[in-house]
């Protein structure tokens, strides 16, 4: 989900909403991310996604910064678009991936920019219009939908139609797009501490993750083991450039020539693991790896 900053408009035409559209289609289908729902209103975006690579991060960033360039060139404003970054909330696929396709492909019926189901059908900027097309786009996930809806291709579309109906007037539903729990409690460290203490019933629930008892516990403990993985080397005292002596000592090459910036394949390749293993492993951001080895962000992101 991303809305506009202070919840103003971020498609001024047509044009906008093509271009996001485009740009989504392209970077999804390089990224290899599969869509099942997704919406345009004036001020946000929707969107219900499986990445099949590592995460959701690159594709979003290069969706989204990319559509904000180009928005700012186009109509001659400069700064911000979105409000904050992306909200992006860890799915339980069952019991839910039917329900937010409805909820997703609902929004503009609760924004009111549509009046009936002929309507939303016709809705150029939703994912609904491409399933009750059949539509053949090679991001979105049209098949894997109706799927869930019957044997034959008649009665798939007949009840996922019926299925959209029956949750015409369900209105907002905060349950599908994460709690509030990081946030009254005063951040992750004090969810983790709550889950922790003796004799209080264990947190099941949060911002970022939607699903049964099971399913959120096992993501917040995996989410631990990640943090607690790439903790043990702060506490080590193994930073950037001591990272860069070990590398240069396995390798044969002074941290100098890594930050050199030259493009020999095998400075190259040493570089590329170099990056791979601080941001990946040791929690750096690529901004600050970029800063160390005096690259640019964007050549980090490539490594």
């Amino acid at each position: 989900m991303v809305r506009g900053i202070e919840r103003g408009a971020i498609f001024q035409d047509e044009q906008d909403r093509k271009r996001l559209l485009d740009r989504i289609s392209g970077v999804f289908q390089e990224e290899r991310v599969v869509c099942y729902a997704w919406a345009f209103l004036s001020n946000h975006v929707h969107i219900f996604i499986r990445p099949l690579g590592s995460s959701i991060s690159r594709p979003l960033r290069r969706v989204l910064t990319g559509y904000v360039g180009e928005y700012n060139r186009r109509h001659r404003r400069w700064g911000h678009l979105f409000q904050n970054r992306y909200k992006s909330v860890l799915v339980e696929e069952e019991p839910y991936f039917q329900e937010l396709v409805r909820y997703i492909h609902l929004n503009p019926v609760r924004a009111k920019v549509v009046k009936d189901m002929g309507e939303l059908g016709r809705y150029r900027w939703s994912g609904h219009r491409m399933i009750v097309r059949r539509e053949e786009v090679p991001w979105m996930g049209v098949g894997e939908v109706l799927e869930r809806f019957g044997r034959d291709r008649k009665t798939r579309m007949r009840r996922y139609k019926e299925f959209i109906r029956d949750g015409w007037d369900q209105g907002r539903r905060p349950e599908l797009v994460g709690g509030g729990l990081i946030k009254s409690l005063g951040g992750w460290e004090a969810v983790k501490g709550t889950r922790r203490r003796k004799g209080e019933s264990r947190v099941m629930s949060d911002a970022r993750v939607l699903g049964s008892r099971d399913f959120v516990e096992r993501a917040l403990k995996e989410s631990e083991e990640e943090l607690s993985r790439r903790e043990k080397y702060r506490r080590r005292g193994i930073g950037l450039a001591e990272f860069s002596g070990w590398m240069g000592v396995k390798y044969g090459m002074s941290p100098s020539e890594l930050r050199s910036g030259v493009q020999a394949r095998s400075v190259s390749r040493v570089r590329t693991t170099f990056i791979w293993v601080a941001v990946r492993e040791m929690g750096y951001t690529g901004k600050e790896v970029a800063q160390w080895l005096g690259i640019t962000p964007s050549a980090v992101s490539k490594a």
